[in-house]
């Protein structure tokens, strides 16, 4: 029931036993909720069938006191929970099962996911935008959740069994996948794993070996820059360091765990709920508590601002009370009583600490009822990570106070009165119950700004890369353990698409063996040729490849010599390749300098044991896309948008990656970055040659990369012939002269590519131009995080009075939070510190309105809560400001003696423009027995949210705001749940 929704408690004699010296009293409660996503009663779906057993026991240990010791007393509170919706409501109901683990669907309002209908940030005809879940709202696989439904089925039966090889440890996990807007198409978000499952946020794929069934290996050849890893965990450098600091995130229970209630905040005490002793000593001046036990120094009813001693178990229903949410913890309150003091009366000092192991809010697991679908994105981040290697590490939690004066919270209240006026100022310095997601690991591209040459992950690495022997450096003997980008992703990837081409590329089972991402440094031949015989001619363009073996290899592959798209033979410079060159036999390798094959993952760079020896490295190991710079690869592409291999350096600012510019840009020389026309002021290095022009616009390429990324994309598009799915794939069209480009995407691995990356923020510190984000690969985007909680100190000061005039009560709280931490998606390690006002005014009044209940007042109730954080960065923090208010309006009543009660609450939040409406009513046959019942409901739209400038991972579709409607705040989180319930109490 909601916090605001008052019920009159029903009175019970306690069962006493000697002489009254222990009491024994408690309650019996059934619950049953439902809740839609409407109003519409078909659309209900239980979520609770609670039980619920609380007994309460007080001992009078010393009745007669003893020497100094006027009172001491012991109390024990143990509370027994379960929930039959664990159990198809204890076995009654029947059909699909929406909770635990035989779990097949999911509420509608976690299950609205639609794949987005678009490639990049353009539509995409060949992914029409559709339901994910299909009928009933049913939860998927992780095959089934984009962007690797696509990656995962491009070969159809061939990648499915590697698929379920790869991912055989998370076999039988389950998603809901719910969308949020973005600025260009939504995003569909997985929300799981759904059923309770033991997700492991690092190595969740460790059992699985980089080699196949077949014996060979992923890849066929070892890369010296790329040696096969053992597994498919590959932890990076950062995490090796942090990870036996992580703590557990709280997220792994088993379906017998729930049903009883023995979640996050209940693992370690069970059905204890208190136990504490009191003690007063020299007649009343000093009183003692120890225990286990709950710390109040608040007076709001809703939202709390001095209350920070004691947690909150968010997940026990929508809203719920604070009396019966607090997580009680082993502490110790002690209070000195000073009575008058001048003019002061009733003056008391204060202190409390907490002895216990920190423990957070309690915010459930996903798949748990009453979790909001936001808590999902916990759960479903470390399963990312463990999968993946982005997302949710883990959490560093404080020390325990036992172990280090560090873990230790404690603070103090002074109370006073004056004549009617009470005071109270306290100061809380300890943590917050939320944490802060900190990013402590970006994957990156990683290159010297002055070579293109690889050099090592994190902070060793930010040094100069010239000659390849620098300790900065990336080198065979290290790349295995400082790579800069996310091998575990790449990968993953590489082992889910082995197949992808087993019955495609010149008959069946030729490419069985070989991961996708692996095909262009692949041995296997293909119309007489090695794969990467084929790549190095289609990129160089070759006379003979234009001339004989491009239409042969197309007409080879299924297709018909009107699917060869012609390629843009390259200028050969004075630093390109090896000596040996033809015209008709033109390749990547010798028609590109070395920094403009390093761009492509190749070249002496990356092939260090090749260098000097006058081989064309890029024909003969290929290209190694886990290292190539996929803005320079996609730039001709007919989706692309953005800069080219732009990077942002504090002590440089903007530059180009050498080899990728061109002639109209800073920096361009023409030995590097190669000719694209006859230049004048070149030195020479131009003389003669033309100008290389896009056949489907007629204009001058960019710069020679640029004609590069044309030649690739034509390849890929004759490829894709041979593809299921690509009856409509004409990739002739693309050297037509004013050719409708979009028809490229209907070729698979064209418009597949683009799954494979996605674009950061448009800053100029990101990378961007300022209008577009720079284009990556996931392996060279996305990053790791942990929560952190970061202690601060909390100073408040509250005063309570009555107003005689008005007859209305009043309570005010105002309260320093010094250095919150909020997340912020402006800085790299995602948070930062404000320091934020809070101000809580109440004001309670009883009012009689004859027309609604003539015999009896109701009683008002309004709150406003305010706040205000500094220096604050609009659509940067996550909470609302700098300036946001909610207001709360309470009237309850009772009738027929307060036989019957009825209370309604109103919520408003002003800056999110968010509401609540809750109505309840209690009706008490007798003093032991009651009936409650009630609704409630919510409504409230997400708002734009910045993407963050390092995110767990690269989006696609964000737009050229790079913003998405994401940002829940206020009581938006619950605007899909309307609730109705009934509440059966017997209370002893």
């Amino acid at each position: 029931m909601a916090t605001l929704c008052w019920v009159v408690p029903t009175s019970s004699d306690a069962l006493e036993f000697g002489d009254g010296r222990v009491e024994l009293h408690g309650f019996y409660q059934m619950e049953f909720r439902g809740i839609a996503d409407s109003f519409e009663l078909t659309d209900f779906n239980p979520h609770q069938w609670a039980h619920t057993l609380k007994l309460e026991a007080e001992f009078d240990l010393l009745p007669n006191g003893w020497g100094p010791i006027s009172l001491l007393q012991a109390f024990v509170s143990v509370e027994g929970r379960f929930d039959c919706v664990w159990q198809s409501m204890c076995h009654i109901a029947t059909g699909q099962r929406l909770w635990g683990n035989e779990a097949n669907r999911a509420p509608s309002q976690f299950t609205n996911g639609r794949s987005t209908g678009f490639s990049g940030s353009l539509p995409d005809p060949a992914r029409p935008s559709m339901p994910i879940h299909g009928s009933g709202a049913r939860l998927v696989p992780l095959i089934d959740i984009p962007p690797l439904d696509e990656l995962f089925r491009l070969g159809g039966d061939a990648t499915r069994e590697s698929t379920a090889r790869t991912l055989a440890p998370t076999d039988g996990v389950l998603f809901a996948v719910r969308n949020i807007e973005g600025s260009v198409a939504p995003t569909a978000v997985p929300l799981g794993p759904w059923v309770p499952e033991d997700v492991k946020a690092n190595g969740a794929l460790r059992s699985i070996s980089t080699t196949l069934p077949s014996g060979l290996t992923t890849p066929t050849v070892p890369l010296p820059m790329r040696p096969i890893q053992p597994s498919l965990y590959s932890p990076s450098p950062r995490l090796r360091e942090l990870v036996d600091d992580l703590d557990d995130l709280d997220v792994n229970f088993s379906e017998n765990e729930l049903q009883w209630n023995r979640g996050a905040s209940q693992q370690q005490v069970k059905e204890l709920r208190e136990a504490f002793l009191d003690l007063e000593l020299f007649d009343g001046d000093v009183f003692v508590r120890v225990g286990r036990q709950t710390t109040v120094w608040g007076k709001t009813e809703l939202f709390r601002a001095q209350d920070q001693f004691n947690p909150q178990d968010i997940a026990l229903s929508t809203l719920p009370s604070l009396e019966s949410s607090r997580i009680p913890l082993w502490s110790i309150r002690a209070i000195w009583s000073l009575w008058d003091v001048g003019p002061l009366s009733d003056v008391r000092i204060e202190f409390a600490t907490n002895l216990d192991h920190f423990e957070p809010t309690d915010v459930g697991t996903c798949g748990e009822p009453y979790t909001v679908w936001v808590a999902c994105l916990k759960k479903g981040g470390a399963f990312a990570h463990g999968v993946l290697g982005v997302g949710l590490a883990g959490e560093e939690r404080p020390q325990d106070p036992w172990n280090s004066t560090r873990g230790i919270e404690a603070g103090v209240r002074i109370e006073f009165r004056y004549r009617r006026f009470s005071f109270a100022l306290t100061d809380f310095y300890g943590f917050p119950d939320f944490g802060v997601l900190d990013t402590f690991n970006e994957y990156e591209r990683n290159v010297d700004p002055t070579t293109g040459r690889p050099r090592l992950a994190g902070s060793i690495g930010v040094g100069n890369c010239t000659t390849g022997a620098e300790p900065a450096c990336l080198t065979p003997d290290n790349a295995g353990m400082w790579s800069s980008g996310n091998r575990q992703l790449f990968d993953v990837l590489c082992s889910g698409t082995s197949g992808l081409l087993a019955d495609g590329l010149a008959g069946p089972g030729v490419f069985d063996a070989e991961c996708a991402l692996d095909l262009f440094n692949t041995n296997d031949m293909v119309a007489g040729l090695s794969v990467k015989t084929v790549l190095a001619r289609a990129l160089g363009g070759a006379g003979l490849w234009n001339a004989a073996v491009g239409p042969l290899l197309v007409t080879a592959l299924g297709g018909t010599p009107a699917d060869f798209v012609p390629a843009v033979s390259l200028h050969r410079g004075l630093m390109d390749g090896p000596e040996i060159y033809s015209s008709l036999t033109a390749s990547c390798g010798n028609t590109l300098s070395d920094q403009q094959e390093a761009l492509l993952g190749t070249g002496a760079f990356f092939h260090p044991d090749l260098a000097g020896s006058g081989t064309d490295i890029c024909a003969a190991r290929g290209i190694d896309l886990y290292h190539t710079e996929a803005s320079v690869l996609l730039e001709a592409f007919p989706q692309f948008d953005g800069p080219v291999a732009r990077r942002f350096v504090e002590s440089i600012g903007v530059f180009h990656l050498p080899g990728a510019r061109g002639p109209d840009e800073a920096g361009y020389d023409p030995l590097i970055d190669g000719c694209v026309r006859d230049l004048v002021d070149d030195g020479g290095a131009c003389d003669g040659m033309a100008a290389l022009l896009d056949p489907r616009t007629g204009l001058g390429f960019r710069s020679e990369m640029t004609a590069v990324s044309y030649n690739f994309l034509a390849l890929m598009a004759e490829l894709s012939v041979t593809l299921p799915g690509n009856e409509s794939c004409v990739p002739g069209v693309a050297s037509t002269l004013g050719a409708d480009q979009t028809a490229l995407l209907q070729c698979s691995l064209v418009s597949s590519l683009f799954l494979l990356g996605g674009a950061r923020r448009p800053e100029v510190s990101a990378g961007g131009d300022g209008r577009f984000g720079r284009r990556d690969f996931l392996w060279h985007g996305g990053s790791e995080s942990r929560f952190l909680y970061k202690r601060r100190n909390v100073l408040g000061f509250a005063t309570d009075f009555a107003e005689d005039r008005t007859k209305t009560s009043w309570g005010v709280e105002f309260v320093w939070f010094e250095d919150e931490p909020y997340a912020n998606t402006h800085e790299k390690d995602g948070w930062s510190r404000h320091d934020t006002l809070s101000l809580t005014i109440s004001m309670d009044r009883p009012t009689v309105v004859n027309f609604l209940n003539a015999n009896t007042t109701i009683f008002i109730n309004t709150q406003v809560f305010v706040r205000w954080i500094d220096d604050y960065t609009d659509k940067a923090l996550t909470p609302d400001g700098p300036f946001s208010m909610l207001a709360t309006i309470t009237a309850f009543t009772g009738f027929w003696q307060d036989r019957l009660m009825v209370s309604l609450t109103m919520i408003h939040e002003l800056e999110s423009n968010s509401s609540g409406f809750m109505w309840s009513s209690t009706y008490r046959f007798t003093k032991d027995f009651s009936v409650s019942t009630g609704l409630t409901t919510f409504r409230g739209e997400p708002r734009s949210a910045r993407m963050p400038v390092v995110p767990q991972a690269l989006s696609s579709n964000e737009g050229n705001d790079y913003e998405s409607r994401s940002r829940l705040n206020g009581l938006s989180p619950l605007a899909d749940r309307e609730e109705l319930f009934v509440t059966f109490r017997y209370t002893f």
